[in-house]
């Protein structure tokens, strides 16, 4: 039998590993949890030559925003655009080029990402806010034009809040890639490269809502898809979708009673690039159905 010393010394090394380990996980997580709040801002590509830069006012600073939009009359929709976490405004690019054969588009900087002047995301809360201020800027300058809310990912989530929001404002919606929920979507999130990621990381959800003050039961895009239910909407997935399950979108076209659009070969947030004019002919005529 070892000593009682020996023993003893044994413990408190033991014990002051998993102390140290403890610290080291926690410092991790509250660093992820920084970066989940605030990513990394990619650099935008140039702004196509047919839009022009404008500022939109808004709490907490204006929203830099790319637009076709111009003052006088016209019986032209337009499609408001959200874009996803981590992206910036020139995503659209490939779908704004086709969209401009069908009407207008105003493509906002959501919030902590791109051009953006805040400095966090609102992991859809936020920028629905934005998306309603961009509605409101549209109507004051063209107030009978219909307006199509299109988002996809976080920005999608974004769109469904928005819709539910200030459901007058809007005349369709349609999401891509779009979480039913926070709390589901982080958890597919953080399980995408590490199986069991969502409960090994648990902690980077809890310190994000408390740098964001932003909690899981604020963001519940189905909810707002119910509500909108029976008016005109579209759910786009990618076949190739790892980032969130299928059921999302399932889940999304239950609430809302809309068509799910599946993309066999594309991956998260990629059926803008691969079916650009599809997805823009499906936007136009879901669009002229609306009242």
């Amino acid at each position: 039998m070892p000593p009682k010393g020996s023993r003893k010394r044994r413990v408190v090394w033991v014990v002051a590993v998993l102390g140290l380990l403890s610290l080291l996980y926690g410092g991790l997580c509250w660093v992820l949890a920084e970066g989940y709040v605030s990513p990394v801002r990619l650099a935008e590509d140039p702004r196509p030559d047919w839009l022009t830069e404008v500022d939109i006012s808004s709490d907490g600073g204006d929203i830099p925003a790319w637009t076709s939009l111009a003052e006088g009359e016209s019986d032209r929709p337009v499609f408001l655009l959200a874009h996803g976490y981590g992206g910036n405004r020139a995503y659209w690019n490939p779908l704004a080029e086709e969209l401009r054969i069908h009407g207008d588009v105003l493509i906002p900087a959501m919030a902590g990402q791109g051009a953006s002047r805040k400095k966090q995301v609102g992991f859809g809360l936020t920028e629905s806010r934005e998306l309603v201020e961009c509605a409101e800027w549209i109507r004051a300058k063209a107030p009978d034009r219909k307006i199509a809310l299109i988002g996809v990912s976080m920005g999608g989530a974004a769109a469904w809040l928005a819709s539910k929001d200030r459901p007058e404002l809007f005349n369709a919606v349609i999401t891509e890639g779009s979480f039913m929920s926070l709390e589901a979507g982080s958890r597919d999130f953080l399980s995408v490269s590490i199986t069991g990621g969502a409960t090994i990381f648990r902690p980077i959800i809890l310190m994000a809502e408390r740098k964001s003050g932003i909690t899981a039961d604020q963001v519940v895009p189905v909810r707002a898809a119910e509500a909108w239910k029976g008016k005109p909407a579209l759910i786009i997935h990618g076949g190739e979708d790892r980032m969130f399950r299928v059921e999302h979108a399932q889940a999304l076209a239950k609430a809302s009673g809309a068509e799910v659009w599946e993309v066999p070969a594309a991956r998260h947030a990629e059926v803008t690039k691969l079916e650009p004019k599809e997805y823009a002919r499906r936007a136009a005529e879901l669009l002229k159905s609306a009242h």
